[in-house]
This record gives C-alpha cells, sequence and structure tokens, in this order.
C-alpha cells in the first residue's frame, strides 16, 4: 500500500480539513500518515522518518497565516520531502502569504467552494 504523509496545523481551524482529507485518501486505498501519535521517540526524529517512509507529501498551508510553530512545522516537513526526493503537493489557501508558488507543485483551496 501506498503512504503518504499529511502535514498540517494540529489546531481546530484546521482539523475538519485534515480529517476530510485524509477520508479522501482512505477512499484510494492509499496510507495517510501524520505527525500525530509519535509514542516515546523525540518528535523531529520520528515525523522526519515517517515522511522518509512516505512515498510523497501533502502540506495544508491554511489561514489564519501565524508565523508561529505550527506553520514552521509545515514548512520544515515540506522542505525536508522535497530535499529527500519525495514527491510533494502544497494544498494552500486562498489569501495564505506564500510567495514564489510558480515554481511549486501546489493546489489553490478555496474553504467556501472546496
Amino acid at each position: 500500500m501506498r503512504q503518504l504523509f499529511l502535514s498540517y496545523r494540529f489546531r481546530p481551524d484546521d482539523e475538519p480539513w485534515a480529517a476530510r482529507f485524509k477520508r479522501l485518501v482512505d477512499s484510494h486505498c492509499l496510507s495517510c500518515v501524520t505527525g500525530e501519535d509519535l509514542g516515546a521517540e523525540p518528535i523531529l526524529t520520528e515525523v522526519t522518518r515517517r515522511i522518509s517512509q512516505s512515498d510523497a507529501l501533502v502540506a495544508l498551508f491554511l489561514n489564519p497565516y501565524k508565523s508561529d510553530d505550527f506553520h514552521k512545522w509545515i514548512f520544515r516537513e515540506y522542505t525536508d520531502a522535497l530535499r529527500g526526493g519525495k514527491r510533494v503537493v502544497a494544498v494552500v489557501q486562498d489569501g495564505f502569504p506564500w510567495v514564489n508558488l510558480e515554481d511549486k507543485e501546489y493546489v489553490k483551496f478555496d474553504p467556501d467552494d472546496p
């Protein structure tokens, strides 16, 4: 079974969208893993392992944007996956302040018209 790593903020605003995405992935007989339930391993070690064992990464860049640790984790996971040669797609909500999208694989996301 192919495995996809889903990178998103573990925040109330993002959880419903992540849950919908997980259901979509499951409906295609793919395995969806995240940075949840890491066990006793250090966070960075386990997340890096999960990304390296995945076939691809999808990152949810959703508003409201805050330059906090949550978005920093998503950017880091996204970048690590790219450096590791993984297939990577960003799902970017309209208005998210991310520059240079033209050279990246991304899908525009409008929560009013998902």
